[in-house]
């Protein structure tokens, strides 16, 4: 969802992930619950030309259901979930 003031921007992204999962422990293919992140960002018009951005990814600082027989699997975990937790940040670019 955007939304536009004047100079101002606001996003919001919502990414759900549905769960999935269940294979067999010895193949390592873990049960996965459902995910949900939500991730903001302002920015700010400047009159030079720059553009000040500030945000957070995974905003709620959510963490994944993961099986706890099968665990942690790098190969499924890592590409699909946010292992990082809540990220703020604050970024500034300017346009010549």
């Amino acid at each position: 969802m955007r939304w536009t003031w004047n100079v101002w921007t606001a996003n919001y992204t919502l990414r759900a992930i549905d769960s999935h999962g269940g294979g067999p422990i010895a193949t390592g293919a873990g049960s996965y619950g459902q995910f949900t992140q939500m991730d903001l960002n302002v920015t700010y018009s400047t009159p030079w030309g720059g553009e000040v951005s500030f945000g957070a990814r995974n905003l709620t600082d959510e963490d994944p259901e993961i099986d706890d027989v099968s665990g942690y699997v790098d190969t499924v975990t890592r590409p699909l979930y946010p292992v990082a937790g809540r990220v703020p940040y604050l970024t500034y670019s300017h346009s010549f």
